[in-house]
């Protein structure tokens, strides 16, 4: 319900991100058969899913499609006691498809047609009582399918199914294309601190914020490198995520070597994801650490937790056998000690330089063959 309700009210006061992908109905479906198996082996229903090989690609948001057809295909399975829930695809032209989730189910009465789309109204029927629901499922559906410039429209009989038709463009156009994706004015919440991610991508940019939600950070998107000179020049983020490569720019080392130039910036901590195997290049121009896509969550917490607001004593284990790395960090992690790893001398040495730790617990005869050892490199200037 929790969810749900979040969902609505973004949606309500337009702070919905469409995220725009290419994707096939193909693809769509196979999603869609994994997931509802579970309900649809609980409830004894058929479900079955029509053929849609020969439709055309859509750009458009998937995941938003596949939440409003969950929605659907989870009422149709909840109140149909016997029979089957069919999903099917067509295509209208060449500009829209729709999509049709039809059961064999209890029905609903004329009179009570619209009131399905009203948020917290549920029909009073014997199944109805016996799954229990929010009232949010079917409002959520038409405010997401208006959302992606399509609509909803309901067909029932009482006894005998109901079938619900979702019209949807099959490219998604926005309907204020001029208006900006992001305004920093509103967006920066004083009460959080603001991470600057320089990214093209905005799937990406929508899982940072999803990592970041419920943590003391919050994301400041820039698409480009020009948009991120932009915005520095209004605040001061407290790290910076950078991607080094953006479409339809070259390579972005050299933001990473003025940021690192300019007086006022060289402070702020810059992690580099990437997909590029580039880590040396990283460390060498003065990020701070370096990590490779796709990210966890658990590694970039832990990194802003130590670059931004470090407690007590920055600690840097190097040893290549995991376990004896394991008992140090447990003997450690009641202690006033902040943690950090190296599995090999080379990793250790780009991490002694990212991070200036105030310890160093190192394993001397470990079993790579470092060009260098690591307390001649770390001895040196």
């Amino acid at each position: 319900m929790v969810n749900d309700l979040l969902d609505l009210s973004k949606v309500e006061a337009g702070k919905t991100e469409i995220r725009k992908t290419e994707f096939s109905l193909v693809t769509l479906f196979s999603g869609l058969k994994g997931l509802m198996r579970p309900l649809q082996v609980l409830s004894g229903t058929d479900l079955i899913f029509g053929a849609t090989d020969e439709l055309p690609i859509l750009n458009t948001d998937m995941g938003k499609i596949e939440q409003i057809l969950r929605n659907l295909i989870s009422n149709a399975l909840k109140f149909t006691d016997k029979g089957h829930v069919h999903v099917s695809a067509t295509s209208l032209g060449e500009d829209k498809i729709s999509i049709t989730v039809q059961d064999t189910g209890i029905g609903i009465s004329p009179e009570n047609l619209d009131k399905i789309f009203e948020e917290f109204t549920q029909i009073d029927s014997p199944l109805q009582r016996r799954h229990k629901g929010t009232g949010l499922g079917l409002p959520l559906v038409r405010k997401l399918a208006v959302l992606l410039g399509g609509e909803v429209q309901v067909a029932s009989q009482v006894g005998i199914g109901s079938v619900f038709t979702v019209t949807l463009p099959r490219v998604f156009t926005p309907t204020n294309p001029s208006k900006g994706e992001f305004d920093f004015e509103t967006s920066l919440d004083p009460t959080r601190d603001p991470i600057l991610v320089i990214e093209d991508n905005r799937r990406t940019i929508s899982q940072y914020k999803e990592f970041l939600l419920g943590t003391s950070f919050q994301v400041i998107p820039a698409r480009s490198v020009s948009d991120a000179k932009q915005l520095l020049t209004k605040f001061r983020p407290v790290a910076i995520i950078q991607d080094i490569l953006l479409t339809g720019e070259p390579l972005s080392w050299p933001f990473l070597i003025e940021t690192r130039k300019d007086p006022s910036l060289r402070n702020i901590p810059i992690i580099v994801v990437t997909a590029a195997d580039e880590e040396k290049k990283a460390f060498n121009l003065g990020a701070s650490a370096f990590g490779r896509k796709p990210l966890e969550r658990k590694w970039l917490i832990d990194w802003l937790s130590l670059l931004v607001k470090p407690a007590g004593v920055k600690a840097l284990i190097i040893d290549d056998e995991e376990v004896s790395r394991y008992l140090l960090r447990n003997l450690l992690s009641e202690t006033r000690y902040n943690v950090v790893e190296a599995a090999t001398a080379e990793e250790g040495i780009c991490l002694a330089v990212a991070i200036k730790p105030d310890v160093i617990f190192l394993d001397l005869p470990m079993t790579e063959k470092a060009e260098t050892p690591f307390y001649l490199s770390a001895a040196s200037p």
